[in-house]
């Protein structure tokens, strides 16, 4: 009997540590990326993060470097976080961006992410959401953002979508130079206070836009707050923003 009783007294001690260690591990998971999405990675302070790559990544812009130390290793991205703080990174490859949020401070972390890329996805359909109701449509004027490539954003209108509770911010892409310009690694992001809003997403009319071309560009988020906020524009060589006031949120 005594025996029996040591040996379930060891297998229970031994489930216990099992799961303490589970609690405290990260985790190793798989994401798909793809032209239009932003995909959100959990860090904690102490630790590293490894992003590992198909395609090996050449450049990245991160929303605020200095709380970051950032190593290249081959196809992997190694990320370790100095402080308490949510943020935007880009990651280039040869013929991809990535775009990632970087949260740190959250219950779990990610020890190791896999990317992989949706190919078979490559343009999501243009304003999928169109038939939804919407209702406080509010017009946006003055706003012209330019690129030394030709492209011109201009901020058309903003207004939100019933019943999803996301505010869809409508904008117009103009292609005035003599090329034609692709739109695939044109990245959008609303933060306020140096922060990314929850759940964005960005959806173009198309990839591909002729000389003298426009189309249109949608960018979908969620704000419960009407406080002024910034509209972060990435292309691989260039980024720009603007501000969006109170009275449009």
């Amino acid at each position: 009997m005594k025996v029996q009783k040591a040996i379930r007294l060891l297998v229970l001690l031994l489930g216990i540590l099992a799961l303490c260690q589970v609690a405290l591990a990260g985790g190793v998971r798989t994401i798909v990326a793809g032209p239009s999405s932003m995909e959100s990675i959990n860090l904690s302070l102490g630790k590293s993060t490894v992003l590992r790559f198909k395609d090996k990544p050449k450049k990245i812009v991160i929303g605020n470097q200095n709380y970051f130390g950032i190593e290249f290793i081959e196809n992997d991205i190694a990320i370790q976080p100095h402080g308490p703080i949510k943020t935007n990174m880009f990651v280039y490859s040869e013929n991809r961006t990535y775009g990632f949020y970087l949260i740190v401070g959250n219950k779990g972390h990610d020890d190791l992410v896999k990317v992989d890329w949706d190919s078979e996805n490559q343009q999501r359909p243009a304003f999928s959401y169109r038939a939804l109701a919407s209702s406080g449509k509010k017009e946006i004027r003055g706003i012209e953002v330019k690129f030394k490539n030709g492209l011109i954003l201009r901020p058309n209108s903003i207004h939100s979508i019933q019943g999803l509770k996301l505010n869809a911010l409508d904008l117009f892409a103009l292609n005035s130079s003599k090329n034609k310009l692709d739109l695939k690694d044109l990245k959008l992001l609303v933060t306020r206070d140096g922060a990314t809003l929850d759940k964005q997403v960005i959806v173009k009319e198309k990839n591909q836009i002729e000389s003298n071309e426009r189309v249109k560009v949608r960018v979908l988020f969620s704000s419960d707050s009407k406080r002024e906020a910034k509209v972060l524009i990435s292309l691989p060589n260039e980024n720009q923003s603007f501000l969006l006031k109170k009275e449009f949120l």
